[in-house]
């Protein structure tokens, strides 16, 4: 059986031998182990999804860019929330992906909450840029777990001057940190699939 840390770091896809799995443009889903899993991609190597990664602009206490896309799969996720009879749920993802499952999950629990009664919810991801505004993210999200490797670069974007923080468990995994040095190196998902539970 995959684990949500395997969902995450293949692209987001889950395993084509799970004939209850399916894919969209923007997010891929299905039951593993009785737990609705919805995945986010990272980062494609398109000029679209850069230019979401950079737009630092704050939206309704968001990462522009991260609401933007999160906004996108919203009708498909509540489609599949609303069908779906599972009672355990995960929204997972690596760099940008994980960035868009937190503002995603955040986003339809506010629009929706009813979609959620009697489930239970976590976030998983890893390597996950900020992508909440500080005074939204001033409520701690006590069901996300956030894995950073050593001293990933991508994990300090955007940088607390301008505005952004992270809400949730931080679990650092790997080598240890060091003040103000960042390695792009450590946010290859090696690191993170040697080093995370």
């Amino acid at each position: 059986m995959p684990s949500i840390k395997d969902i995450a770091f293949n692209q987001g896809l889950l395993p084509n031998s799970y004939n209850n799995t399916k894919m969209d443009e923007d997010i891929h889903w299905g039951v593993i182990d009785g737990k609705l899993i919805i995945a986010y991609p990272p980062t494609e190597q398109t000029v679209k999804d850069w230019l979401f990664n950079f737009e630092f602009i704050p939206m309704h206490g968001y990462h522009g860019g991260f609401l933007t896309q999160a906004l996108t799969s919203v009708a498909k996720v509540i489609e599949i929330l609303s069908s779906s009879k599972e009672t355990e749920i995960i929204f997972t993802g690596y760099s940008q992906g994980a960035a868009v499952a937190q503002v995603a999950y955040d986003v339809l629990r506010r629009m929706r909450p009813k979609l959620f009664a009697g489930k239970t919810v976590t976030v998983q991801v890893y390597a996950s840029p900020r992508c909440f505004v500080w005074w939204r993210a001033l409520r701690k999200r006590k069901f996300t777990t956030i894995y950073e490797y050593g001293n990933d670069l991508v994990t300090k974007v955007p940088f607390f001057w301008m505005g952004f923080k992270k809400s949730g468990n931080i679990i650092h995994v790997g080598p240890s940190r060091s003040i103000l040095i960042y390695k792009i190196k450590d946010h290859y998902p090696q690191g993170y699939i040697s080093s995370c539970p």
